[in-house]
């Protein structure tokens, strides 16, 4: 059964996910676009705490969790997003849904595991206009973009001993970012438009080592992942020419011309996150971990006077509570409750105001009958960005759904 919902899944996910444009953000305008959670809905609801291997469940964060699985596991994920955009002058509200990664891991050994899979890594969907005087003449602009970066992966982990375990990912990112200007000018009948298509490719690599022991009845867990700095190839397809809108506001092309842009290079900043957890592997557990990135003075392609990259990091409060895991009469005994907070400087700063985001979280484990098979629904609400100094501030609310299921493959049969 797991099988046929693995294929059906995975059609699914490839002719979807892809091509989705899930990102209601106005900041998604800069570089590769919205930076997407990379884990499942699971560690997203404990704040995005990934610092514990399983049996049961995949930890796409570190590569040496892989050592942990004891059964073939299938993991996919989606989110519905509600925004509220805040500025100086109004508020709009979006919403947009997309599917957040799908995932397999494969016991090996006693001893080590695979995993590969496919996420969407950046989004980019904006929309935003301007209104100024220039020369005299009033000028309206208007921004739009969509697409992003992808990613596939395949990682191994090995469990050195009974505590130690390393890992690594290979990553393989793809995508492409449509965008689109718009100028209209007073008196003009015509309209300027420039077009982008602009395709990244790339290679990249994360190592990880966790660490686990008993002191006294208590299980403690350490972390540790590294991501050198890759680089992205990025080809750009750009036009230039004149329009009119119709009645619709569609619009009628008058004349385009291609102009020729060089390739260029986008640099993935190294990254790095260690963190720490306490409590009894089956009832409870609470841990805090940090993620900086090196992402001070990458340039994105946008050249702004106002818009500079610092060095960004995040952290992470978070846990879990199972009452009784293997209640034969109470389902809500057996049910995982997650929670968490998380705060992140994203690195950016625009007119010299930094855009932070906060989040608080909580989730359900939901067991599916009697297997190890379980739906995870989690809820996130969180701000980001502010109104000062022009920009916009985001109230951003998130119902997340996952589904991880569990099997035994490749198992011989045996008959008497």
């Amino acid at each position: 059964m797991i099988k046929k919902i693995i294929f059906s899944a995975s059609i699914l996910f490839s002719t979807v996910a892809l091509a989705q444009t899930d990102a209601g953000s106005p900041y998604s305008f800069f570089g590769l676009g919205d930076q997407k959670f990379i884990g499942t809905n699971e560690h997203r609801a404990m704040g995005g705490l990934s610092v514990i291997g399983d049996s049961i469940h995949l930890n796409l964060n570190n590569p040496a969790s892989y050592a942990d699985l004891a059964l073939t596991t299938f993991s996919f994920g989606g989110s519905n997003k509600s925004y509220s955009l805040q500025s100086d002058q109004g508020k709009e509200s979006i919403n947009r849904t997309a599917l957040d990664y799908l995932a397999i891991g494969l016991p090996i050994t006693k001893k080590s595991g695979v995993s590969f899979g496919l996420m969407p890594v950046t989004s980019v969907g904006y929309k935003i206009q301007n209104q100024g005087v220039f020369d005299g003449l009033a000028q309206s602009v208007q921004y739009s973009g969509s697409g992003g970066l992808n990613k596939v992966y395949v990682g191994f982990g090995y469990k050195i001993t009974k505590e130690l375990s390393v890992g690594a990912d290979a990553q393989y990112y793809f995508g492409s970012a449509d965008t689109k200007t718009l100028l209209a000018t007073q008196g003009v009948q015509y309209l300027s438009r420039s077009t982008n298509v602009n395709e990244n490719r790339g290679v990249a690599f994360n190592v990880g080592a966790m660490y686990q022991t008993k002191i006294k009845k208590y299980d403690f867990h350490s972390s540790a992942t590294f991501t050198p700095q890759s680089n992205l190839t990025s080809t750009h397809v750009r036009n230039i020419g004149t329009v009119i809108l119709g009645n619709d506001l569609s619009e009628f092309l008058i004349e385009e011309r291609r102009i020729d842009v060089p390739d260029s290079k986008f640099k993935l900043p190294a990254t790095y996150s260690v963190g720490t957890s306490f409590g009894l592997i089956r009832k409870w557990m609470i841990g805090a971990q940090a993620t900086f990135s090196d992402s001070k003075g990458i340039v994105d392609g946008v050249s702004l006077s106002n818009l500079k990259y610092n060095n960004s990091s995040r952290f992470t409060l978070g846990g879990y509570y199972v009452p009784k895991y293997n209640s034969f009469n109470s389902y809500f005994s057996r049910v995982t409750y997650r929670a968490g907070i998380r705060y992140e400087d994203t690195g950016m700063e625009l007119n010299n105001q930094k855009i932070n985001d906060f989040a608080v979280s909580a989730g359900l484990g939901l067991p599916l009958g009697l297997s190890f098979s379980n739906l995870n629904l989690g809820f996130e609400y969180g701000t980001r960005g502010t109104q000062s100094a022009g920009l916009i501030k985001e109230n951003y609310f998130m119902i997340t759904l996952g589904l991880s299921f569990n099997d035994r493959w490749f198992q011989k049969v045996k008959y008497n």
